[in-house]
């Protein structure tokens, strides 16, 4: 499984302005989905995984949006409590687990990641 060359074309998630990364803030859960899990501590990484899933690309690419995702969950279950780690380190594992299960549906495969201007059209269609 490989995923797709990355070029300065390929916007990545912290390369963002604030109101760019709005588009994607919806939190954990698809978006407008019938079942939306608590955000928990995960939200900002539950929003990084949606611009990643938005930007698409190849199965390795949703495989490495995945990853990605499990690893940022678990360093934001780090930052929590210590008596809700072991709590948020599972809930961390389940989340990631449903979207490998269940997210192929909300990535947008294509040959290679959407560009800037892609991400330039998606902002003036979400504000027109």
């Amino acid at each position: 499984m490989s995923h797709s060359p990355l070029s300065d074309d390929h916007p990545r998630w912290s390369q963002l302005s604030a109101r760019q990364r709005a588009l994607f803030g919806n939190g954990c859960g698809a978006k407008g989905g019938r079942f939306n899990p608590p955000d928990f501590l995960f939200e900002a990484s539950c929003d990084q995984h949606d611009f990643y899933y938005w930007r698409g690309g190849t199965e390795g690419d949703r495989a490495m949006a995945d990853a990605g995702f499990f690893a940022a969950m678990r360093r934001d279950a780090l930052r929590s409590p210590l008596h809700l780690r072991w709590f948020h380190r599972g809930a961390a594992r389940v989340y990631y687990l449903a979207v490998r299960r269940w997210g192929g549906a909300a990535f947008s495969y294509r040959m290679e990641p959407k560009r800037w201007d892609d991400l330039r059209v998606a902002m003036e269609v979400n504000e027109g």
